[in-house]
């Protein structure tokens, strides 16, 4: 399997753990009555460390120990960076979704969702974590 397959499967890996656990917060937090802009939020940030760490030393396979490698701060800056651009994406299909659709926002979470996968990944592979 070539590198961006591999990375491609791995990202996934740690995508699935990260979606559960964030859709279930997001859905949580709307089911109690928080709006569904900030339970978004809330859904995202409870992952963020995780998938830091994961993609980081997993899907990436950072090696801080080799000569001229990234610090951590370095790539926990432009993962933050990517994150937030990719969030930023996510969010802007929600809130379109909702001032112009009447779709569930249930079901725009999940669009959201699928817009922010696929720009992280791309933007963590060329950027965030390019070797």
């Amino acid at each position: 399997m070539n590198g961006i397959a591999r990375q491609a499967l791995r990202f996934g890996a740690v995508g699935v753990l990260n979606t559960g656990i964030g859709l279930g917060a997001i859905w949580l937090a709307m089911w109690v009555g928080i709006s569904p802009i900030l339970s978004n939020a809330i859904g995202y940030a409870i992952g963020l460390v995780v998938s830091f760490s994961l993609n980081r030393n997993w899907t990436f396979r950072r090696d801080d120990g080799q000569e001229g490698a990234p610090t951590v701060l370095s790539d926990m800056t432009r993962f933050a960076a990517a994150f937030l651009a990719s969030w930023l994406l996510n969010i802007s299909v929600v809130w379109t979704g909702l001032q112009l659709t009447e779709i569930s926002p249930y079901l725009l979470q999940i669009a959201g969702m699928l817009t922010y996968t696929v720009s992280f990944f791309f933007f963590c592979r060329i950027w965030a974590f390019k070797r």
